[in-house]
């Protein structure tokens, strides 16, 4: 697990080396094990390895520079260096993640007569990539990954993102350069980028709190997509799809016990391909039945490993899982570490947990990540948790309320009882037409937190229609059924940011994380399941939805662990909010500047601030949403530290 950054200069400036340090130094939090920096020239066919003891006012006849922060995993000797050059000195590779099963093909390569210095899957990467081609090697990965490959034989540059995105990669493109990197913050030090607004998708992020497809709050610069890579050759600029998300209309014709006992068995497999590590590695378990399974299995592959796990608990028993957490803890036998999350640290470390993401953040327990991650560094390196089961399995109670609602019957009686049916079409504003008003719509519009008469008080000119254009084209691209739809929609969508999340609150902190339910082949397994193995319609929403996946946890921990209320990971914000450090920063220096800006209106996060023990949950969440953009706003856009 490491980050890395470079860029190319399309109109032949030589590269700066302290340019390209600053932009490596800006993301050493990723890997800082070691760091190294390649220039190279596509035009003179030449690569030079930077010695940042005596290099760095190195100037000479080379456009193209990558930095790379290694946080060591495998092979934690010198030979795991990156970026990494091939034996003849023509391609280079720099590559964030873990391939888990790049060692499947080493016996294979090695009677290729491919020569081997280290013993690291970076290598492997490499001469897959020389045997079969950049898109063919590709394919042939399992894991988690960005890859940059640099082939000055084929005058190419080549940039790819892991199929279901765990792994982040931005890119900004303009007539001088192209710039690329794990974290949007190592652009910030490149003299030809400028952080600057995108208006075009403001409306979008405030009523969602993120961007979905590869749009970001950031002119110019973008995400590369999940399953999807970018070639650049002389100067142009192509993207290429080389994985999807299974759409087609094709079911397994299995039985439930069936296919129970088979997503039970490719879990376990997922998860023993994910033990390699040449470091320690441990579990995150939060008490919630994912995360539990995870630890559970984990500990059944590790039988004479000191398994250690970390949670983090709060003092309020309305949001606590501490007693969840206890009862996996003794079943499974692992060492348990718990960490509260208090006021003074949410104060401390809310503009640290910004200045990591690189982008406002949607979910206040994004906190909790960090310290979760600070504190696993005591224990392990690595950790494995249970995101994505949820969107996979249709785990979210709008699953069960929009299946519903998608019942042609159900809505036909809803039409006609205009009490439940305006409160239905209410939260969806922004559909001019009710006789077009559907489940699509509110299923869309229920992945927000704020109500529409509150996002116009916040932002008076948001354009409701154009806040839901891409959700919906994304949305009606699905095959199948509602259910089905919706679980696409949601990989597609929140998973991808959930993971960035994930990803960047753990990096923070030098910490790799590891997913095993989004093995590819796990996910293309549940794309395939009958929706009523997932989610269906009765009398109680706990007990039909993630239906597959609560038969496995009830197997294992009973009817009580598995049925219990869900209750997400929320944080008691009404109390932190009122920390003095916290509270005075925001009047000082939020607030102001949110006037200032002028985009949001101030007034409403002024009135809420005056008494939040009187607050909603909804209006807790305006006042979130208010902080966590205009702190963003002065990290990246007035770039003030």
């Amino acid at each position: 697990m490491c980050g890395f950054t470079g860029f190319i200069n399309k109109a032949g400036d030589n590269s700066n080396i302290g340019e390209i340090f600053e932009m490596t130094q800006a993301i050493h939090h990723r890997g800082p094990d070691d760091t190294g920096i390649v220039v190279c020239s596509f035009r003179e066919k030449k690569i030079k390895e930077i010695d940042l003891r005596s290099d760095r006012n190195f100037s000479g006849n080379y456009h193209c520079a990558v930095g790379f922060n290694r946080l060591s995993i495998l092979d934690l000797s010198p030979n795991g260096h990156q970026p990494m050059i091939d034996h003849e000195k023509n391609i280079i590779i720099a590559y964030n993640g873990e391939v888990y099963n790049a060692f499947a093909y080493k016996d294979y390569l090695i009677n290729k007569v491919y020569k081997f210095k280290s013993e690291t899957d970076t290598e492997i990467i490499l001469y897959l990539y020389q045997n079969y081609g950049f898109e063919a090697m590709l394919e042939k990965l399992n894991g988690m990954f960005a890859i940059c490959i640099i082939d000055l034989n084929k005058d190419v540059f080549f940039l790819a993102r892991d199929r279901m995105g765990i792994k982040p990669m931005y890119y900004y493109h303009d007539n001088n350069t192209f710039i690329f990197g794990s974290e949007v913050k190592s652009f910030l030090a490149n003299k030809y980028f400028s952080a600057k607004l995108e208006s075009e998708n403001l409306d979008e992020y405030t009523r969602f709190g993120f961007i979905t497809g590869n749009d970001t709050l950031l002119k110019g610069v973008f995400t590369l997509e999940p399953g999807a890579y970018l070639t650049l050759s002389d100067g142009n600029l192509q993207k290429h799809k080389y994985w999807d998300i299974y759409n087609g209309a094709e079911l397994l014709d299995i039985s439930f016990n069936k296919a129970k006992d088979l997503l039970e068995e490719k879990i376990a497999e997922s998860l023993k391909l994910q033990l390699l590590s040449d470091v320690k590695i441990g579990c995150q378990l939060s008490g919630g039945i994912d995360s539990s399974l995870i630890t559970l299995i984990t500990a059944n592959n590790l039988k004479d490993y000191d398994l250690n796990s970390i949670s983090i608990i709060l003092d309020d028993s309305k949001y606590s899982e501490e007693k969840w957490i206890d009862i996996v803890s003794q079943k499974t036998n692992v060492s348990s570490h718990k960490y509260k999350l208090d006021a003074e640290y949410f104060a401390g470390n809310f503009k640290k947990a910004i200045w990591h993401f690189d982008f406002p953040l949607l979910i206040p327990n994004s906190l909790g990540i960090i310290l979760l991650s600070e504190k696993a560094r005591n224990f392990f390196t690595v950790f494995l948790s249970g995101e994505g089961a949820d969107e996979m399995l249709a785990g979210y109670g709008r699953f069960y309320s929009g299946n519903i609602l998608s019942n042609k019957y159900i809505w036909f009686l809803l039409k006609n009882a205009p009490i439940i049916n305006n409160r239905i079409y209410n939260w969806s504003t922004g559909i001019r037409d009710k006789k077009s008003f559907g489940a699509v719509d509110w299923y869309i519009a229920v992945t927000t937190q704020l109500h529409p008469d509150t996002l116009r008080q916040i932002k008076p000119d948001i354009n409701f229609e154009r806040t839901v254009l891409k959700r919906k084209e994304i949305f009606n691209s699905g095959s199948g059924d509602f259910v089905r739809k919706c679980q696409r929609y949601e990989l597609k969508t929140w998973l991808v940011d959930l993971l960035m999340r994930q990803d960047k609150m753990t990096m923070a902190n030098s910490i790799e994380n590891r997913v095993p339910f989004l093995d590819h082949n796990i996910v293309d397994f549940c794309r395939r399941l009958p929706s009523a193995y997932l989610c269906k319609i009765g009398s109680n929403a706990n007990k039909n939805t993630k239906i597959i996946l609560k038969k496995i946890a009830e197997k294992h921990f009973g009817k009580a662990f598995t049925y219990r209320d869900k209750s997400g990971f929320e944080l008691p914000l009404t109390d932190f909010y009122k920390n003095p450090e916290f509270n005075s920063w925001v009047h000082d220096l939020i607030i102001p500047g949110i006037k200032n800006r002028g985009i949001f209106n101030y007034n409403i996060i002024t009135d809420l601030f005056k008494n939040t023990d009187k607050l909603n949950r909804e209006k807790v969440h305006v006042i979130w949403s208010l902080i966590s953009f205009e702190t963003w706003a002065q990290l990246f856009l007035d770039n003030e530290k």
